[in-house]
């Protein structure tokens, strides 16, 4: 006989809650490593230290850096190197599913909803689930990936890093936004009520 899973005051299957919170943690931590990679980047781009860059980007989040490097190319009259455009790319799609996450927090277990602070056309509504989760953080590892690439001072991977960080690079993108409005999520009808 199998024990039955544990159940929360929500309703919501304790391990599952488990594997959620857990991939969340890594999710954000790894997110917090890709800012850092992408704001190094920048200050090597623009050829600051790391002090002066810090002084002049006080407080300019992901989105603001990837700006950033993509106007410095554009002064410069060329483009943005074809993978570090690409990890800018889906990385602004993740930043979107973070702060969403964190800003908008989740509802009903794993639905992420700006529900209450919203007008109703304005309103999203949809799953984030542990998987999405983890496909969000390799996309992330990835891309942390392709910036240290760009970085003149990173250390060299040892050869069983490399086979990992080779292997991790030949992979597609895992992470696809789910859709911004699933109707059957929502906590109240489309009016309001």
């Amino acid at each position: 006989m199998t024990a039955e899973p544990e159940v929360t005051a929500e309703g919501l299957d304790s391990d599952k809650l488990t594997k959620y919170f857990t991939e969340l943690g890594r999710f954000v931590t790894v997110f917090a490593g890709v800012e850092g990679m992408v704001f190094v980047h920048l200050a090597e781009l623009v050829g600051l230290s790391l002090k002066e860059a810090t002084a002049v980007t006080s407080g300019a989040k992901v989105d603001a850096c990837m700006s950033f490097i993509k106007r410095v190319h554009e002064a410069r009259s060329v483009d943005v190197p074809k993978q570090i455009d690409a990890a800018m790319q889906q990385l602004s799609l993740i930043n979107k599913l973070r702060n969403d996450i964190l800003h908008q927090g989740t509802q009903s277990g794993f639905t992420v909803t700006n529900e209450l602070r919203a007008l109703p056309k304005r309103v999203i509504a949809y799953t984030v689930s542990a998987d999405l989760l983890i496909q969000a953080t390799h996309d992330l590892v990835k891309i942390m990936f392709l910036m240290s690439g760009a970085i003149k001072n990173v250390s060299s991977p040892s050869p069983a890093e490399m086979g990992r960080i080779k292997s991790v690079l030949e992979s597609p993108w895992l992470f696809k936004p789910p859709p911004p409005n699933d109707p059957k999520l929502r906590l109240f009808s489309p009016d309001g009520t």
